[in-house]
């Protein structure tokens, strides 16, 4: 990898050298992706380190920063930060692990946009996430420009690695994928073209762009765990559709009551889906990394009930979405990085009691939420990142809002639990950086609000809080201009 010199918009990379088994990989996998990068690779001999570190960074249109505690006793890390911060350069902070920072620190980096790599349950689904930055998008080549990088044989060992979701590796990870040869395109329904056993369609042989799955299918692939045997015990035919680059169009049949574990991932053509009326499970990561899917139509008498972990994760082109108000659970990751998601409705008499956790983060044009009336808990970095996010609901029901919540909904203009509401508990960090934040009104049961639940609110003038509700001392809850008074 040659660090870039040019005059096109590239990115800065700041690292500390003990992360490079960490750090390499991700910016390998940049590099291949397109993107134009610097970073320091090395320099001639009698070269003025500090002069051509400074020249970089200046010319550079945005700055990465690859956090972890040796980054951040780092001298050289710390003035790369800070001076990036000064010139207001676009910044993405990328925490590689849990950090211990300084106040300080905390209080520069606290209005960055940032990405938890360890979150994430693999390298392929971070880099995916990383890719779509908004702010990195300038640096990105031109097509013809990008090297791709080389297709990594399937074998039976990675389908077992990825059924079982194994952790980010720190060691050199392929995040590319094999390509689909190009074939002719035409609707089909022909019985060969599927392997069904025991009602559970594991494999498809076509090469429609149109599939209508054949009647008498109970799932389209296997649920999680099945899943997960039966690729530990070596038979190949697990995920049904997995990274098709054909189909367009997917038509299930009544009957199907599970849309199994992985059985659309990656069907980057994928672009409408009609899920009918008997399906009551869709399993995780169904249809994650669909790119290109925009319209999901659900019969109006669904009876679905679960959309399990990532099942629609990175499905950047959804743009509206009404889910059936027979659901009770959506779990975590459900909808991240929805990217341009603008509005989602879940029926105000759904039985769901919780928002997962990290269930609409990075959905950054997501705009307006209904939540049901039942919901007591929205999980810690439920709408993270939701930087359009200006009109949602709070039921009355609603008890706890968890850590970092709506961390970053710069559009927030008002948070109304209603005086006679439910609510007992607001997180770390549950408002951070809501700038446009001005009315908040919180419930008479609130009990406890942690720290930093409202910094960075700069818009925030006055809030009433119950004379019972604790704080943590010598803490900063609030921005320092807001009124806080007791009631």
């Amino acid at each position: 990898m040659i660090p870039y010199e040019g005059r096109e918009p590239y990115i800065f990379i700041s690292y500390a050298h003990k992360d490079s088994d960490i750090v390499f990989p991700i910016i390998e996998a940049m590099y291949d992706r397109g993107f134009r990068i610097w970073y320091d690779a090395g320099i001639e001999a009698g070269t003025e380190w500090p002069e051509y570190i400074a020249e970089h960074l200046e010319n550079a249109s945005a700055v990465i920063a690859f956090l972890s505690n040796s980054a951040l006793e780092s001298i050289n890390c710390r003035q790369e930060i800070n001076e990036a911060i000064n010139q207001k350069k676009d910044f993405l902070a990328i925490h590689l692990h849990e950090l211990t920072m300084t106040a300080g620190m905390r209080m520069r980096l606290s209005l960055i946009q940032a990405m938890f790599m360890y979150r994430h349950s693999s390298m392929e689904n971070f880099c995916s996430e990383l890719f779509r930055a908004k702010i990195l998008a300038p640096c990105l080549a031109a097509k013809e420009q990008v090297v791709p990088a080389p297709a990594p044989i399937a074998t039976e060992a990675t389908v077992s690695a990825t059924v079982a979701q194994q952790q980010i590796p720190t060691q050199e990870t392929s995040v590319s994928l094999p390509e689909t040869p190009p074939q002719q395109s035409v609707e089909t329904s022909n019985p060969e073209d599927f392997v069904i056993k025991n009602g559970v369609l594991v494999a498809y042989k076509g090469n429609a762009s149109v599939v209508k799955i054949p009647d008498g299918v109970v799932s389209v692939g296997y649920a999680e765990q099945a899943a997960a045997m039966v690729a530990l015990a070596g038979i190949k035919e697990v995920f049904p559709f997995q990274k098709n680059r054909i189909i367009t169009d997917i038509i299930i049949p009544e009957g199907v009551e599970r849309i199994g574990h992985m059985a659309f991932a990656h069907c980057e053509s994928l672009k409408r889906v009609s899920i009918p009326e008997s399906v009551k499970h869709i399993d995780s990561w169904a249809f994650w990394g669909c790119f290109e899917l925009c319209e999901i139509e659900f019969s109006q008498n669904s009876q679905l009930e679960i959309i399990s972990e990532s099942a629609f994760e990175n499905c950047s082109s959804l743009v509206k979405l009404s889910l059936p108000k027979g659901l009770t659970d959506i779990k975590k990751n459900a909808f991240r990085a929805c990217a341009n998601m603008v509005s989602i409705r879940i029926p105000l008499d759904a039985k769901m009691d919780s928002i997962k956790e990290d269930t609409f983060h990075n959905c950054a044009s997501l705009e307006e939420v209904t939540l049901p009336n039942s919901v007591t808990t929205i999980e810690q970095g439920a709408f993270y990142g939701c930087e359009s996010l200006w009109d949602i609901n709070f039921p009355k029901s609603l008890k706890e809002i968890g850590e970092r919540a709506f961390c970053s909904c710069e559009k927030l203009e008002w948070v109304d639990c209603g005086w006679l509401g439910s609510l007992e508990s607001v997180g770390k960090e549950a408002f951070l950086n809501c700038r446009s934040l001005k009315t908040v009104n919180l419930s008479s049961t609130l009990k406890t609000i942690d720290e930093d639940a409202f910094t960075g609110c700069i818009s925030l003038g006055r809030v009433e809080l119950p004379r019972k509700t604790k704080m943590p001392m010598f803490k900063q809850v609030f921005p320092k201009h807001t009124v806080v008074k007791r009631t």
